[in-house]
């Protein structure tokens, strides 16, 4: 059948029962799932805020919402679940390289539950009125988590190439000194925005340079396909975040410093399939905000400046970084553009190497905060590697380290809490 499970399954009217990869049993059912019964359900929980279903649209190609239309997909859904390439998330959750919060992976017994229905030639079922709708996400609690709205002065109006990636002077004037401890975005049209991340520039010359290429580029904000493009220093993320994880709460006690007065560049990377293009687009980052009892901080980790051959199939890329005092790991945000297939992450510790992260099929918007089941403890002297693998075969010139599109990236941005 598939990795992980060992399934018996029987013609209509006998048992279907499944062992999980724990060998676990996973109760038989009397006949084979059908649509109505058990799979429309499954997927408007846990595809349909994407894919449709329960009433909803689909913001994301297959669509998913009828029995016809996922009927013709069927094959190629469950392969995608099977592979864990759906739902999206990006991070390895089997255990074997850390473990995720917020992975949004089907349970062993739901894919066996699709893998019986596609192999049983995808049955209707009885027709019934099916009431499930989309999972719906956690939501901030105003009174406890406040919210701090960052948006742009106005709406953008995106379109095909640098104008699908826009970034935008924000300047929230907060009552006092706080800290972030999770967002989330919002636009109108709904889902028109597919990963976002909120920088501070912590000086007047990154501020300076900001409003001149805000003045430079026609509408409102300059395009940006990787970072603000804001050389030097001063710029630090933040926040990141992706739809595949629509409200990000930051491991709970910490959260990221944020000034009373500072300014911000907000970058939005728009959707062009849910929202087409040549709409007006206005989307806002809501940022819960509050004290925290461990202060975080992000630490750029990624190789010097590189140039990857053409023609190759696998190109890597890699760097370390050498921790300089007692502190936590608790998640990392990864980056790489999209020439990019695999990103990893590594620790040695006392000549020991220990698996921290795998990205094996790497999405251009998996970039957010990938929060660790399993905080990691990093003594002074302990080293994290990074690696980035690559495909160049498409292109015929080399391909440079940059934040063009053309360009390449390879950047883990490790969340860390120092020891008290």
């Amino acid at each position: 059948m598939f990795a992980g499970l060992a399934c018996a399954w029987a013609l209509p009217g006998g048992l279907v029962g499944c062992k999980d990869r724990n060998g676990g049993a996973i109760p038989p059912t009397a006949t084979p799932p059908t649509w109505t019964g058990e799979v429309a359900p499954l997927i408007a929980r846990r595809c349909g805020g994407c894919h449709g279903g329960g009433g909803g649209p689909a913001l994301a190609p297959p669509a998913l919402g009828s029995y016809e239309d996922a009927r013709r997909s069927a094959g190629a859904v469950l392969l995608a679940i099977r592979r864990r390439m759906m739902p999206p998330f990006g991070a390895d959750n089997t255990g074997l390289c850390g473990t995720w919060l917020d992975a949004p992976w089907l349970t062993d017994a739901e894919i066996a539950t699709v893998g019986a229905w596609v192999e049983h030639g995808t049955p209707q079922g009885a027709p019934s009125l099916i009431r499930d709708a989309p999972d719906a996400p956690p939501r901030f609690d105003a009174d406890r988590d406040h919210l701090v709205t960052v948006e742009a002065a106005a709406p953008f109006t995106p379109e095909l190439g640098e104008r699908a990636y826009r970034c935008f002077i924000v300047e929230p004037r907060l009552a006092k000194a706080t800290a972030i401890i999770g967002l989330t975005v919002s636009s109108e049209p709904a889902g028109a925005v597919r990963q976002a991340a909120l920088y501070e520039l912590g000086n007047g010359g990154a501020l300076r340079t900001a409003r001149q290429l805000d003045a430079a580029d026609p509408g409102p904000g300059w395009s940006c396909y990787g970072a603000p493009a804001i050389a030097g220093a001063g710029v630090k993320l933040l926040a990141s975040w992706s739809r595949n994880t629509p409200v990000q709460r930051l491991p709970a006690g910490t959260g990221v410093p944020l000034a009373r007065e500072t300014a911000l560049v907000l970058q939005l990377r728009y959707d062009l399939i849910a929202s087409a293009p040549g709409i007006p687009v206005r989307a806002r980052m809501l940022l819960a905000t509050g004290e925290v009892a461990h202060p975080a901080h992000f630490v750029a980790l990624h190789p010097v400046p590189f140039a990857l051959a053409p023609g190759q199939t696998e190109a890597r890329v890699g760097a370390t970084w050498t921790a300089d005092r007692a502190a936590t790991l608790l998640g990392l945000v990864p980056r790489m553009h999209t020439l990019g297939r695999v990103l990893d992450l590594e620790r040695t510790h006392a000549g020991e190497r220990q698996c921290l992260a795998h990205f094996g099929h790497w999405d251009v918007y998996d970039q957010q905060l990938f929060r660790d089941a399993e905080p990691i403890a990093l003594a002074p002297g302990d080293r994290v590697a990074l690696t980035c693998e690559f495909a160049t075969t498409s292109r015929a010139t080399p391909v440079k380290m940059g934040e063009a599109p053309d360009d390449e990236q390879c950047l883990a941005h490790l969340y860390l809490v120092d020891a008290p």
